[in-house]
C-alpha cells in the first residue's frame, strides 16, 4: 500500500502469536536565528572603534601622520624606549598585515555563520546600499517544515496483541483491549485502512466429518462473532464493527472507516474487541483457526495526502 505523507500507520495482527509493526514519520524542528554582521574596517569608525576625523583643535596646516591613531596605550603596548608622559602615537601595521587581519576577520565571520546557521536555513547577506560596502544583516530563509501545523505519530505498547484466544470451545467468550496513542503534536484522524481475515481448516477430525462438507475451507470465520469499538478519554464510545451487535468475524472489512472525531496530540484511544463462540456451534469448526490483520492509520487533519 502506498504511504501517505503526513500520516503514520500501525498494523496489528490477531492470530496465535500475532505481531505488531509500526512506522513513524521523522519529525523536524526548525529554529531560525538572525545574525548581525558589521565590517569594522569601513564606515566612520577606525579599525579599533576610534574616530578617524581630524581633531577640531589641531592646526589645519599640520596634517596628522597618515593612518595614525590617537589615544593612550598601556605599558604592555609601549615600544621599547617610549615614555609614559603625553600622548603616544603608534603606527598602523603595514598594509599586508592589515589585509591579513581582515582575512582572519572574514574567516571568523564565515565560521560564525557556519556554526549559527548550520542546518537552520539559508543565510543571505543584504546588498550594500548604493553598491558600496557597509554593515550588512543576514536574513534567514526558513526551510519549510513537513507540516506547518505539527505532526502525528501513532504508537502502541511493544509486543501488544489485539486479540489472542487458544483452545476455544462453543460457549466461550472474551474481551481484548489495545491502547493506541497519538504521540505527535497535532490532532489526527484515526481510521481503519486495511483488514484481512483468513480462515484455515486445519484438517477434518472424525467428529466433524459428518457435518463438514467443505474439507478445504475453514468455517470458524463464519461462527466466531465479534463486536469492535473504540473508547476515548471523554467517555465517548464509537462502534467500529457490529453497530452494537455481534457479527461474524468473516464479515469485517476495512472500508477506510473513520474512528471518532479525531485523536488529539498525546491522547489515547482504546480499541475493544469482544468475541464469542455461540454454544450451539457444531462440530464443523473443530481444529479450525481464524486470523485477521488490521491496520490503523492516523492522518493529520491539516496535512496534504497523496492518493494511493
Amino acid at each position: 500500500m502506498a504511504r501517505r505523507s503526513g500520516e503514520c500507520q500501525k498494523r496489528c495482527t490477531a492470530q496465535y502469536g500475532p505481531s505488531i509493526e509500526s512506522t513513524e514519520p521523522a519529525t523536524a524542528r526548525t529554529v531560525l536565528r538572525e545574525v548581525t554582521v558589521t565590517d569594522p574596517s569601513e564606515g566612520p569608525q577606525g579599525p579599533d572603534g576610534s574616530s578617524t576625523e581630524p581633531d577640531p583643535g589641531s592646526d589645519p596646516g599640520e596634517s596628522a601622520p597618515e593612518n595614525s591613531l590617537e589615544g593612550s596605550v598601556s605599558d604592555g603596548d609601549q615600544q621599547p624606549g617610549g615614555g609614559s608622559d603625553g600622548d603616544e602615537t603608534t603606527e598602523d601595521p603595514p598594509a599586508e598585515e592589515s589585509s591579513s587581519r581582515r582575512r582572519i576577520l572574514l574567516l571568523l565571520l564565515l565560521l560564525v555563520l557556519v556554526f549559527v546557521g548550520g542546518g537552520l536555513g539559508t543565510f543571505v547577506l543584504d546588498d550594500f546600499p548604493n553598491g558600496s560596502p557597509g554593515p550588512g544583516t543576514p536574513s534567514a530563509t526558513p526551510a519549510p517544515a513537513p507540516n506547518a501545523t505539527g505532526n502525528v505519530s501513532l504508537t502502541t505498547a511493544a509486543d501488544a496483541t489485539l486479540l489472542r484466544a487458544d483452545g476455544v470451545v462453543p460457549g466461550d467468550e472474551g474481551t481484548s483491549r489495545l491502547r493506541l496513542r497519538n504521540t505527535g503534536t497535532a490532532t489526527g484522524e484515526l481510521s481503519v485502512t486495511e483488514l484481512d481475515v483468513q480462515s484455515d481448516e486445519g484438517g477434518v477430525l472424525p467428529p466433524e466429518s459428518p457435518d463438514d462438507d467443505s474439507p478445504e475451507e475453514g468455517e470458524l470465520d463464519e461462527r466466531l462473532l465479534v463486536r469492535v469499538s473504540a473508547e476515548y478519554p471523554n467517555d465517548e464510545t464509537v462502534d467500529l464493527y457490529g453497530d452494537g451487535a455481534f457479527v461474524p468475524i468473516g464479515s469485517l472489512d476495512a472500508g477506510n472507516r473513520t474512528i471518532g472525531d479525531g485523536l488529539a496530540a498525546q491522547q489515547d484511544v482504546i480499541i475493544v474487541v469482544e468475541w464469542r463462540l455461540p454454544a450451539e456451534t457444531g462440530n464443523d469448526v473443530q481444529s479450525d483457526s481464524v486470523s485477521f490483520d488490521i491496520a490503523f492509520t492516523l492522518r493529520s487533519v491539516n496535512g496534504t495526502t497523496t492518493p494511493q
